[in-house]
């Protein structure tokens, strides 16, 4: 359970990992899962969660110490808390912004009569008790660390309602990127920013921008809008984010051969927030134009037979993706997994693209494989998060995407499998 919990943290899924730990009764919580009980409390911002585990973990070390103060200063101990300070001071493993931080909740205690500036200057990385504890309250993070540390770490911080909506924005698309946003989530985190703007001052904004995309007086000013918010998005974790921010207003445009040169965006843009109907009735604008983007994304993340999958149709694919045959390795390897694919072609076009699929594979390939057979959902969605921890799609084989989505499939994720074969169509 322990490892569950400490995967989920490793994601970004801070709420989920709480959710685990505590369908544990305490009694029954071992060292490593009083640790990463400990690091789900920072992620969630919330130190007094911490309280329950000082006594179990025995309050030795520095850390623990500081624990028990910031649980004293909460439950209205002051004198308490303050002599623990002290005594922490005094160990002195402890010092500087971590020190400062864990003042800082001491500080909004009862009568705790304590205060702390924040010296970020000499502060190099970030780690679970920094940015648990700033998010706790309020306290903001320069630009510089947030942007250096884990992903993971930035999602934590966009769903923690002590942080201003404002400094919630950038984390919130990273959050976003990585699943723990919703597309639903991403757009009112913007429209509350947009609420809270002087509309003065709101032409330009994202908010605004994104409320044409939905509402605009004709669809050429919506898709201007969007255009807009795809082009200035800056990086990978950013460029997917606005896709899933223009999710649903993309799903409002009606299909058409005007949009040639948006199609593949748009229908990228739904499927990220798994609106696959949607996207499918772009299927006959799309195979009347022949673009090959557009149409390995509905091949893959569409209900079957929304477009024909034929090798012809991949073989077009592959040649306009000569210069990287990384994205034709996934689109063969994702269609292979769906089973939209007979075994003589898959195996014809993944020896063509230098892809080796199937085989009885390492022990991850084979606990996959086990628990698809098996049905074992659960099992199956956890060791396919397994497989693509990575810091990017780059680092994923696509004999992985292919054990992954034949795995999910077989265990009746076959929703689950196309959207994820569509992401990894979208981003490679």
């Amino acid at each position: 359970m322990a490892h569950r919990a400490d995967l989920l943290l490793r994601m970004g899924e801070a709420d989920g990992a709480r959710l685990l730990v505590q369908s544990i009764d305490q009694p029954f919580y071992t060292p490593r899962l009083i640790e990463v009980a400990a690091r789900t409390a920072l992620a969630t911002a919330d130190p007094a969660a911490l309280c329950p585990l000082v006594e179990p973990a025995g309050a030795s070390g520095t850390v623990w110490t500081l624990a028990d103060a910031m649980c004293a200063a909460l439950e209205g101990e002051a004198a308490r808390a303050s002599a623990l300070v002290d005594d922490a001071r005094r160990e002195g493993d402890i010092r500087g912004i971590d020190l400062a931080l864990a003042e800082r909740v001491i500080g909004a205690g009862a009568e705790a009569r304590r205060s702390a500036t924040l010296d970020w200057e000499p502060v190099v990385t970030l780690n679970a008790w920094r940015v648990g504890l700033a998010s706790a309250t309020g306290a903001p993070i320069p630009d510089r660390l947030l942007d250096a540390s884990a992903p993971a770490m930035r999602a934590w911080r966009a769903r923690a309602p002590m942080v201003p909506l404002e400094q919630r924005l950038g984390a919130a698309s990273v959050a976003a990127s990585l699943g723990v946003f919703s597309s639903r989530s991403l757009v009112e985190i913007y429209s509350l920013m947009l609420d809270r703007t002087d509309p003065a001052e709101a032409a330009g904004t994202v908010g605004a921008r994104l409320r044409t995309a939905w509402a605009g007086t004709d669809t050429g000013e919506k898709m201007e809008a969007m255009r807009s918010l795809w082009q200035e998005a800056d990086g990978p974790h950013e460029q997917h984010a606005r896709l899933i921010l223009t999710a649903r207003a993309a799903a409002r445009i009606q299909p058409s051969a005007e949009h040639g040169a948006d199609t593949a965006r748009l229908i990228a843009s739904m499927l990220t927030a798994g609106l696959d109907r949607a996207a499918a009735r772009w299927s006959a604008v799309v195979e009347e134009s022949g673009d090959s983007q557009a149409w390995a994304l509905l091949a893959v993340g569409a209900p079957d037979g929304s477009v024909e999958v034929g090798t012809g149709s991949i073989e077009t694919f592959i040649e306009a993706d000569e210069a990287d045959r990384r994205r034709a390795q996934m689109l063969v390897a994702a269609l292979a997994g769906l089973g939209r694919l007979n075994e003589g072609d898959a195996s014809r076009l993944a020896s063509n693209l230098g892809l080796a699929l199937g085989g009885t594979g390492g022990r991850w390939a084979q606990s996959l494989d086990r628990a698809a057979r098996n049905r074992e959902t659960g099992t199956v969605a956890l060791l396919a998060a397994v497989g693509m921890q990575t810091a990017g799609w780059h680092g994923v084989p696509p004999d992985h995407l292919f054990r992954i989505v034949r795995a999910l499939r077989t265990a009746g994720l076959e929703y689950e499998a196309r959207m994820i074969a569509a992401e990894a169509i979208a981003r490679s």
